[in-house]
């Protein structure tokens, strides 16, 4: 079977070209090391097949957006974050984002507020008269 040929059988069965499919079935275990393991880049880089931690690095980028070690510190960071109490759920949304949080929970609208809110932004269209 030509190399085309194989290609075309292989996109038609798993809709993707087999090196993107090569390219992104390395990354599922280069991310899962990056998260939980310490191993440095450059021992990743061999494990996985690259020939360069340039050319692991450019394609981990390009399929997850993100270059590897900044991946390993973000994972490192989301990790350590502390739970949220449940007593202060409505201040998660700061919380998330590293806002200083006032302690209070955020005023959740109530049903009739929420029902005022949007009558006062109503557009009513105007009638039309059918004839």
């Amino acid at each position: 079977m030509s190399r085309t040929t194989f290609a075309l059988h292989f996109k038609s069965v798993a809709g993707i070209a087999p090196l993107a499919y090569l390219t992104t079935w390395r990354m599922r275990p280069a991310e899962r090391a990056l998260r939980e393991e310490n191993t440095p880049v450059s021992k990743l880089v061999r494990s996985l097949g690259y020939a360069s931690e340039s050319a692991f690095s450019n394609a981990f980028k390009r399929i997850t957006g993100t270059a590897p070690k900044r991946y390993r510190a973000a994972s490192r960071i989301v990790e350590r974050a502390p739970p949220v109490p449940i007593c202060l759920a409505g201040t998660r949304r700061l919380a998330a984002i590293g806002a200083p949080s006032t302690g209070q929970p955020d005023a959740s609208p109530s049903v009739t507020s929420a029902a005022a809110a949007a009558s006062r932004h109503r557009v009513i269209a105007p009638s039309r008269q059918i004839g």
